[in-house]
């Protein structure tokens, strides 16, 4: 149960997170060179050939393959491309918001989402016996 103390403690820690993650953002990944992992690659690549193939299906499709082996026929590369650390990803966006949602709906402990069965759920779990036939 959270008070009005551990709900201030909470934002200043949010306040304080911020700006880490802004440092970090500016500082640090400015300093090293990402790329996408081996499994986003040829995910990638598995969505490009779906998408290309759908494309060739189609008779109006004018698209012709790339000359740059580098390039797949979409026009990406074919290895890995580079990946940045994004801040504008939704979950540290609402970070900012969590103690207000609390102090506004309380915790998440004190309600569920699990969807409330009614007389309906009771009927249909005895249906077979309601309308069995002889």
């Amino acid at each position: 149960m959270h008070t009005d103390q551990t709900l201030k403690i909470l934002d200043d820690a949010t306040i304080n997170m911020g700006a880490e993650l802004r440092a970090f953002n500016n500082k640090t990944c400015n300093a090293f060179v990402t790329q996408e992992l081996p499994r986003e690659t040829a995910a990638r690549k598995r969505r490009g050939r779906k998408k290309t193939k759908r494309k060739q299906s189609s008779p109006d499709d004018t698209s012709r393959p790339s000359a740059d082996p580098s390039v797949n026929a979409m026009g990406e590369p074919d290895g890995p491309l580079p990946k940045r650390f994004n801040l504008r990803k939704y979950k540290y966006h609402s970070l900012g918001d969590y103690a207000k949602m609390i102090r506004r709906l309380g915790t998440s402990d004190s309600f569920s989402t699990e969807p409330v069965c009614g007389v309906n759920c009771i009927n249909l779990m005895y249906a077979d016996r309601i309308f069995a036939t002889g």
